[in-house]
């Protein structure tokens, strides 16, 4: 016997909750026909995939990093790629927690606070997962701004 499990598309929000909790998926096996009462069920760990708290990064001059928070199940985070198209974009882990809910903090910054004065560039932070074949783009632009209070305003 098999049994077969497809996901559907969720909304972001339904991702996030879903990585922010223990879930879970209960099977009940029954016979077509069969009457019988007494039902056997189990718990299947269900991983989602995993979800991060950015969307995208504005690195400039005055705030030359920036952090992003990735929630999933332990497993999954276990099992994380992240990294930069660009080499003046570096990227290193800060944080991981295991507990309930499972994150990991990732922090992503210029590699010389010189770049954002001297170049405007896009590129792009890629974080994927082995374990569930998931990846995730997340664009990173990198500008000079000569207005602090406006460089303010890109980082809320």
């Amino acid at each position: 016997y098999t049994c077969s499990i497809r996901v559907l598309r969720i909304s972001d929000r339904q991702l996030k909750q879903l990585t922010m909790s223990k879930t879970g998926i209960t099977i009940t096996p029954s016979l077509q026909g069969s009457h019988s009462l007494e039902q056997i069920s189990i718990e299947v760990p269900f991983n989602p995939g995993f979800y991060a708290n950015q969307t995208e990064f504005i690195l400039t001059n005055h705030y030359t990093s920036s952090d992003v928070k990735i929630f999933g199940a332990a497993e999954v985070l276990k099992h994380l790629e992240v990294r930069s198209s660009s080499p003046l974009v570096v990227v290193f882990e800060k944080d991981r927690f295991y507990g309930l809910p499972s994150y990991v903090t990732y922090t992503v910054s210029l590699s010389d606070p010189e770049i954002a004065s001297k170049t405007n560039l896009n590129t792009v932070l890629t974080i994927s997962s082995t374990m569930t074949d998931q990846s995730l783009a997340i664009p990173v632009t990198i500008t000079y701004v000569s207005d602090r209070t406006l460089s303010m305003k890109y980082n809320t």
